[in-house]
């Protein structure tokens, strides 16, 4: 619509019932429409599946990698503990293992990464630390053996 939601917002949308809403005037437009798409290609169960905090994070990771060079990292930040911990998620468990959960809501690859580098249920505990709002970030250690 070009009318920027509330104060913190830039962007949101609901996948695909209806368009994206972007704020126009905003310095990282250009992001935050990727960042929207991405949303809307997601699988639809990735929320429920991740957690709001690890999709957010998943989603922020993907559209700044798609910025490529474009990407200005001076710029102001969104979803900064997601992002670093879908980052982690990634160089962890690798990109297929967290798109097909991310785009096919399919988690089995991720779920038998996790358990084999952290411990089993890791991917349980990972979504309750990503939605915890404020506090550490979470931490994607490998346990011992």
């Amino acid at each position: 619509t070009g009318e920027k939601p509330s104060e913190d917002v830039v962007g949101f949308s609901r996948k695909t019932s209806e368009s994206a809403h972007i704020a126009t005037d905003h310095i990282q437009m250009r992001k935050t429409i990727i960042h929207e798409r991405l949303h809307q290609l997601s699988d639809p169960e990735s929320v429920r599946l991740l957690g709001k905090g690890m999709d957010e994070g998943i989603t922020e990771d993907l559209a700044i990698k798609e910025m490529g060079q474009d990407w200005n990292p001076e710029l102001p930040r969104s979803y900064l503990r997601e992002r670093s911990a879908a980052h982690k998620l990634r160089e962890l468990c690798g990109d297929r293992a967290v798109d097909r959960a991310y785009f096919q809501g399919d988690v089995r690859e991720l779920r038998t990464c996790l358990d084999r580098r952290l411990g089993k249920g890791s991917l349980d505990r990972l979504e309750e630390m990503a939605d915890r709002s404020g506090g550490p970030e979470p931490r994607l250690e490998e346990t011992g053996g």
